[in-house]
């Protein structure tokens, strides 16, 4: 006959492996990670990027992307640039990470921005955010 705790204790990881099972029979299947950018605080040479993200419940990687406009008929871009990256631990909660991009120039209506996640499931980007920058105000 075995002792009553080695009876116990097997007893108490059977359930405890029935209720890991049934969890795991009803789970919802794993997602993308969610992402929204908002740009916000627009000033002369400088705005606010704001990125929310839900992770589905794993780790995510993340960036933030910028690309300045130029104004004039001939211009080149200069490329689009990282302006934050990081990485979220799994969460249920939405996470919101955000950084002020600054040297933009002043009086373009073509900057852009963006961003995306990623996790185990796969990459989430959001739509590219255009925005203008404001110009000088003339002194009176």
């Amino acid at each position: 006959m075995r002792p009553r705790s080695v009876s116990a204790a097997l007893t108490t990881a059977l359930v405890a492996s029935a209720v890991v099972l049934a969890v795991e029979a009803g789970a919802a299947p794993p997602k993308a990670p969610a992402v929204k950018l908002h740009v916000s605080n627009v000033k002369e040479h400088s705005a606010k990027l704001t990125a929310t993200i839900k992770t589905e419940g794993s780790e995510t990687t993340y960036t933030i992307w910028i690309d300045p406009g130029c104004s004039g008929g001939a211009c080149e871009r200069a490329g689009p640039t990282v302006a934050k990256s990081g990485q979220i631990a799994a969460s249920p909660r939405t996470k919101t990470v955000s950084v002020t991009v600054s040297n933009l120039p002043a009086s373009v209506s073509n900057n852009e921005a963006w961003a995306e996640a990623t996790n185990a499931v796969g990459k989430t980007e959001t739509t590219v955010r255009r925005f203008k920058t404001p110009g000088k105000r003339a002194k009176e």
